[in-house]
């Protein structure tokens, strides 16, 4: 394999700074094109539930154990078909559960009587109102089917200001870094073939044999 001259290729980098900025702005101007045009903002809200019920003067152990037990089947009532169905329906969603099923998460942090459940969607108002729905509807599911009035709403969701999905500032920090990229890429790759002769260093190499002589390059001028 060839070496290759660290300044040499510094100079190159320099000699060809056009196809470097070329592919800069390409790749700035197509990304913020995508971002502005094809990618549609999306909002999130969540609510927090509580496993302690509103009229529970007192916790225990035992509930504590019993809510921990419960962590997991809540996270499943949550998204079950009934949970989501009512829910659309009480907030007149044309949507069906195939299209809001994969944009709501469950999480509950570990040792935690605490269950975060979170909705996105490209209205922020229809998200914030869907969200709570979402909590209202579980709570009541399990009061009916599992007899416990050991859930509460914390925190409840609001209406989202920005989209989670764009930020300016880091988006375009990427798209300059791949087109900086792209460009010495591309730069590097047409030195790494170039298999002209830059300098008499090459020809001496190749040779083996002293250069007497350059003939300058003169323009037409």
């Amino acid at each position: 394999m060839e070496e290759i001259n660290i300044n040499e290729l510094f100079n190159y980098f320099l000699s060809k700074k056009l196809i470097i900025i070329i592919s800069l702005v390409t790749v700035f101007v197509l990304g913020n094109s995508y971002s502005l045009a094809i990618r549609k903002p999306m909002y999130k809200s969540d609510t927090l539930l509580i496993l302690i019920s509103e009229k529970n003067e007192t916790y225990n152990n035992t509930d504590y154990q019993l809510n921990q037990n419960l962590l997991g089947t809540y996270s499943e009532v949550v998204k079950s078909r009934k949970v989501i169905n009512t829910a659309l329906k009480n907030t007149k969603s044309k949507e069906t559960y195939n299209d809001v099923v994969d944009r709501i998460s469950v999480t509950n942090s570990e040792n935690s009587d605490i269950i975060r459940v979170t909705f996105t969607g490209r209205n922020p108002k229809k998200v914030k109102k869907f969200t709570d729905e979402i909590a209202h509807v579980f709570m009541d599911e399990v009061k009916d089917k599992y007899k416990l009035d050991n859930a509460s709403v914390l925190d409840a969701a609001e209406v989202a200001k920005h989209a989670y999905n764009k930020n300016i500032i880091k988006d375009n920090l990427i798209y300059i870094l791949a087109g900086l990229i792209l460009g010495f890429g591309i730069t590097f790759v047409i030195y790494y073939f170039d298999n002209t002769i830059k300098n008499t260093e090459v020809v001496e190499d190749k040779i083996g044999l002293k250069v007497l002589g350059v003939v300058p390059k003169v323009d037409k001028e």
